[in-house]
């Protein structure tokens, strides 16, 4: 139970923090509004990341399906150069924008709209058809065969047989029906053929040629999409933290504390959204053939809860360290201003510590300026000091 207490204290303080502006809670609505906010400033982020994102041409934009489709191809069909009823386009049609695919893409369209070779492969395309029908034939020959063969090893009466052929003229339709059948599939063989057409010669030999650079280039692609989509991402990003979190320190010196903490909430979307990309990064950095054998390891030993706890214990250790460093940072400026204050309040330079007096506007030791024009009235005080000692305006960060 007392685990459970500190929990729900952390989260209770935690949610002070959240909504407290200059040490006073906000309203119930203005908590809401608060929210509605940064999650606007979610979707805001979220939707511009995703067209930095779009600046970036893939793999698959600069080399096509088709155009990966025939590098990877040990053996080509005349089919693969049919014209299709619907027309050529779609994603499984592009051949991308490298040179190497345009090429490619230029000599197949003009197969396409070549009239002897379509013609060709429509007439492959009936021939094919017949075969299916002769095919179809001769199974049903075979069945009505089997049963005269039945029929005559039973010594049935010719008279009562639901069967209106004999089995000699039955051996005879089948015989034609396989002979028919061989001519056709060797003429299918002959017209299918890509030695016969020379346009198709000269289509793969410059298929054998580009093979290798189209290859190297789009595993080069692959490989660094990647990294080129999470730079394209962080570009959009870091202007944006720069500019919300120096927004942030602007109107906290000017006790703007509404607009401040608006412009925090901002600048740390962005900071979320750079770690989610930056894990994403790492992931895609480690080796994959590495993360494939380790994952299977703990497979094989029927141990993936195991895999389980070190994801869990990765991201722990790693946003474990994150908040740690910043609220490090946080307690080492709390400690300065504190110091810095004690030094003011004890007529010390808060530089080096060494007294002062109310006439000193340098130290007399280190050199330090020891004024600062007050924010209200523009009257010289001391530096640190939290209150002009001639208007009362609280003094900002110094």
């Amino acid at each position: 139970m007392q685990f459970f207490k500190k929990i729900f204290n952390a989260i209770r303080n935690y949610n002070k923090s959240f909504f407290t502006i200059n040490q006073t809670e906000l309203t119930t609505f203005s908590k809401v509004l608060m929210i509605l906010f940064f999650f606007t400033s979610l979707w805001l982020i979220a939707a511009g990341i995703n067209s930095s994102v779009r600046q970036t041409v893939s793999p698959a934009q600069k080399y096509g399906y088709q155009c990966e489709k025939f590098a990877n191809s040990t053996s080509l069909r005349i089919f693969d150069f049919e014209k299709s009823a619907s027309g050529y386009h779609g994603i499984y049609s592009s051949f991308g924008s490298e040179p190497e695919c345009k090429a490619l893409e230029k000599k197949y369209l003009d197969l396409l709209e070549n009239h002897h070779l379509q013609s060709e492969i429509s007439q492959v395309r009936i021939l094919e058809k017949r075969t299916y029908d002769i095919t179809a034939k001769e199974a049903r020959l075979k069945r009505q065969y089997a049963n005269m063969l039945l029929e005559k090893i039973s010594e049935q009466d010719k008279a009562k047989s639901i069967l209106y052929a004999d089995t000699d003229s039955v051996k005879e339709k089948l015989d034609a029906l396989r002979k028919k059948e061989q001519s056709i599939k060797a003429l299918i063989t002959k017209k299918s053929n890509i030695l016969n057409y020379p346009l198709l010669q000269e289509f793969i030999l410059l298929v054998d040629k580009s093979k290798e650079r189209i290859l190297t280039g789009l595993e080069k692609e692959r490989k660094f999409y990647r990294l080129k989509m999470s730079m394209q991402v962080f570009a959009f990003l870091i202007p944006i933290w720069l500019l919300f979190y120096s927004l942030y320190r602007f109107l906290a010196k000017r006790e703007k504390h509404i607009f401040a903490q608006l412009s925090f909430y901002v600048a740390s979307a962005a900071t979320l959204y750079g770690l989610v990309e930056l894990i994403q990064v790492i992931y895609s950095i480690i080796p994959k053939i590495f993360l494939a054998k380790l994952i299977a390891f703990f497979t094989s030993h029927n141990m993936i809860i195991v895999l389980n706890i070190l994801g869990v214990l990765f991201f722990l250790l790693l946003f474990g360290v994150i908040i740690h460093r910043i609220q490090h940072n946080n307690e080492k400026k709390r400690v300065f201003k504190d110091t810095k204050v004690r030094d003011v309040k004890r007529e010390s330079c808060y530089n080096c510590g060494t007294r002062r007096t109310k006439d000193d506007n340098y130290c007399a030791f280190c050199g330090v300026a020891l004024k600062v024009p007050c924010v209200g009235c523009k009257k010289a005080i001391y530096k640190y000091t939290l209150f002009c000692t001639d208007c009362g305006k609280k003094q900002g960060a110094m």
